[in-house]
């Protein structure tokens, strides 16, 4: 049984949508393909961290020793290792008179000096996490977009690749503790969906001229636009169909709720979601249709890098019909050197040792899903996202048991919950599979007419039935069902009480939740908050009740 700090962690969520297992859990070594294995990804991965580590002091472009002590940690290198303390140490001498000075590449450079710091130790590097972003904050354009500073280059039209690295370390900097003002995040967001091509894909300097869509630009755009997404939406964070198209679209107009433009944040973005959503979806229509399962052109990598930050935001373990972490993974060993180095440069006309170290990095982060590891999990986890009832395009995902098969109907809501209420069934997980299908595709409201027999499964002896009662009280969309799941935040099984944590959010509305939801998940913390929150909206039928408590 996964713990409840996992599941507070937000991981377990991304790693069971995505379809590879990276990372070694024990056990049988599952296989990716005819020569594609984890004990390959993780051996690739392993030499590439050698090549960095060997490499990183002798780097005089500070850029590029940042990038490689950020992939060595994304790899699970500690923070602690002479190489990252090291560069730690570089980058605090970047400040002077209570200001960051960066060096010769900018916001590059400033944003992956941030990242270092915040995935070295977020809390005790906080004050100088804080100098960099305001730094980055103060060279955002008019426009909403970022560039070299002006006079650097001679250009200030916005660049697509800085902006995304931009918007990387906003995002790192607000998991850091510090607000963002939402207007940053917009006038950005804004910019972006200005700047595609008719053909949905991304330019590289979208006002600099007409330029053709290309491949790393177009998943560095569509990753950028779902970062935003996730900071002025969060109440709308759902998983992407391999063909781009966020299920929020089918489920929200079903329920009847999320509708509304705010995301618990306070700040009301100037667009609505769907216009972004549309967009991203664009960008998507133009990977798959240019979709190339071994890029032949150079940044190749710095593509993959960017299509995993798209794909871990948007929670897609495919696009169209490509598993695009294996493809991705097999054309990196493919081309990984005897030295542990990836390079780049792959049409041959440079050799210089940026490549190789750029290139080596990206890889690294490629392989280590360096992204879905910050990702939150979507909204609606549980039952749902722990593998059962998911939506058509991802019942395919791979697991690290195999394929979640689509599960067969038992029939109608009294026959799934007669099977339920049976003491020895031994249907029950197939049973919570049809439910939320049913859910998902039907009438949600059905639910209420049953709610009797709801709540005494909330209290059966067995766990599984108790945490399937939980996930469908939360979509009767009747607030009187709000006590069974408080009391079914004390329960003694601790899936059991995230159900009832998460359906109490999806039931009140309250989707970000009423406690800080920051360590350890704490029962009775919650229920203190949301027993409090309970009395104030209950119905005025159930007053008394609350009279004579406070008696």
């Amino acid at each position: 049984m996964l713990s409840l700090n996992w599941w507070r962690s937000g991981y377990w969520a991304v790693w069971a949508v995505l379809p590879l297992w990276v990372l070694s859990w024990g056990g049988e070594t599952p296989c990716l393909g005819a020569e594609l294995t984890e004990q390959a990804i993780l051996n690739a991965r392993d030499k590439g961290v050698a090549f960095l580590k060997e490499k990183i002091a002798s780097q005089a472009d500070p850029g590029y020793r940042y990038v490689s002590a950020l992939a060595m940690l994304k790899a699970g290198v500690p923070a602690e290792s002479p190489e990252i303390q090291e560069t730690v140490n570089v980058i605090l001498g970047s400040f002077a008179d209570g200001k960051y000075k960066p060096g010769p590449r900018h916001i590059y450079e400033a944003s992956v000096a941030l990242m270092v710091l915040s995935n070295a130790d977020r809390k005790r590097y906080q004050p100088q996490i804080q100098l960099i972003a305001g730094y980055i904050l103060g060279q955002q354009n008019d426009t909403g977009s970022w560039d070299y500073p002006v006079g650097v280059v001679g250009r200030a039209f916005g660049d697509i690749s800085i902006t995304q690295f931009a918007l990387l370390s906003l995002w790192e900097a607000q998991r850091s503790g510090m607000k963002i003002p939402g207007p940053v995040w917009d006038r950005c967001a804004v910019w972006l969906m200005k700047s595609n091509n008719a053909d949905g894909g991304f330019p590289y300097h979208p006002q600099e001229g007409k330029h053709e869509s290309i491949h790393t630009m177009t998943a560095a755009g569509a990753g950028g636009l779902l970062i935003i997404r996730h900071q002025l939406f969060p109440h709308l964070r759902v998983p992407f169909t391999a063909e781009g198209v966020p299920q929020s679209i089918k489920e929200n107009k079903k329920f009847g709720i999320l509708q509304n433009n705010a995301g618990g944040t306070g700040y009301h973005p100037t667009f609505e979601v769907a216009r972004l959503d549309e967009k991203v979806k664009g960008a998507i229509d133009w990977l798959i249709t240019h979709y190339k399962t071994e890029p032949d052109f150079n940044w190749s990598i710095y593509y993959l890098y960017a299509v995993e930050r798209m794909c871990a935001l948007g929670y897609m373990p495919q696009i169209s019909t490509h598993d695009w972490y294996a493809e991705g993974a097999s054309f990196l060993i493919s081309k990984h050197m005897p030295d542990g180095a990836w390079s780049d440069d792959l049409t041959g006309k440079s050799g210089v040792n940026f490549w190789t170290v750029s290139g080596t990095s990206l890889a690294v982060m490629f392989l280590s899903k360096a992204t879905a590891k910050m990702v939150d999990p979507p909204i609606g986890t549980g039952i749902l996202i722990g593998g059962r009832g998911l939506p058509e395009n991802l019942k395919e995902v791979q697991f690290n048991d195999g394929k979640a098969k689509a599960p067969k109907s038992l029939g109608s809501f009294d026959d799934l919950l007669m099977e339920l209420e049976k003491p020895e069934s031994g249907k029950v997980e197939a049973v919570q599979n049809t439910l939320v299908e049913k859910v998902l595709t039907e009438r949600p409201e059905e639910l209420v007419k049953h709610k009797d027999r709801l709540v005494k499964l909330a209290v059966d002896r067995r766990a599984a039935v108790r945490q399937t009662a939980m996930w469908a009280i939360g979509r009767t969309n009747d607030l009187r069902m709000c006590p069974i799941l408080i009391e079914g935040l004390k329960d003694k099984d601790p899936e059991v009480a995230n159900e009832a944590s998460i359906s109490l959010r999806i039931l009140s509305r309250q989707l970000r939740g009423l406690t800080s939801g920051e360590g350890e998940f704490n029962a009775e913390s919650e229920y203190q908050a949301w027993t409090k929150w309970y009395r104030s909206v209950r119905p005025y039928e159930e007053r008394d009740d609350l009279v004579r408590e406070l008696k």
